[in-house]
Formats: structure tokens, sequence, C-alpha cells
């Protein structure tokens, strides 16, 4: 029995001395400014309006307004220059897109477009 009491109060001790660590000075600034967190424009923003309904705001981008002979597009990791090949293939409704991405212009002027896609 003494054994069991010589435990609690040995385990009640320790416990209690967590508890009293904490912050030893406070913090000017414990949240961000309006300036700091405000949303970039043009960023894709998804908010719930009060009906409940979730709507997107997205940036529409055209792949296809580049001038001709400078623009390289990888259709997953293939090569291909062919501008009305390649709207054949983006515009088919059973293809599902993965990842699209536009690469800076190189010192000549021309990019690379990368696509990936795959067939459900």
């Amino acid at each position: 029995m003494k054994g069991y009491l010589l435990l609690i109060s040995v385990c009640s001790l320790s416990l209690c001395n967590n508890i009293a660590i904490g912050q030893v000075q406070k913090t000017q600034e414990a949240f961000p400014s309006y300036d700091q967190i405000k949303p970039l424009k043009g960023e894709r923003t998804d908010y719930g309006g009060l009906d409940s309904i979730v709507r997107v705001e997205r940036k529409s981008i055209n792949l296809f307004d580049y001038p001709a002979g400078t623009v390289t597009y990888l259709l997953n990791g293939k090569s291909l220059t062919d501008v009305k090949y390649i709207k054949q293939i983006v515009s088919d409704k059973r293809k599902d897109i993965d990842s699209i991405s536009i690469g800076e212009p190189d010192k000549k002027g021309k990019r690379v477009i990368k696509i990936d896609y795959n067939l459900p």
C-alpha cells in the first residue's frame, strides 16, 4: 500500500512540474497582418457561398496563341510542333489531362509547353 501511495505522489509531482513550463516572453506579432495573407491578383480562389454552393474562379489560358515556330509541345514526353494535331489530341473528351506546364522562352524566343494526359 505504501508503494502505491509513493508511486502516485511521484507521478502527480512530475505531472505538475511539466504544466508550469510555458512561453517566457510575449511575442509582439501573434497573428499575420492582412497584407501578409491577402491573395494575389489572378490567384485561384475557392469559396462557399451563403447557399452552400462552392464556386471556383479560374484563369483561362490558350495554349495556341503563341506565334508559329516559337513553341515545342511535349505530349507525354513526345516532342511535337504540329499545332493542328495537338489541338485534336487535347480537345478529345476521352483524354484526362493530368498536368500542363508552360516554360519560359529561351534566348532564341522559343518555349516548351509540356502536356501530360492519359486515356481512362
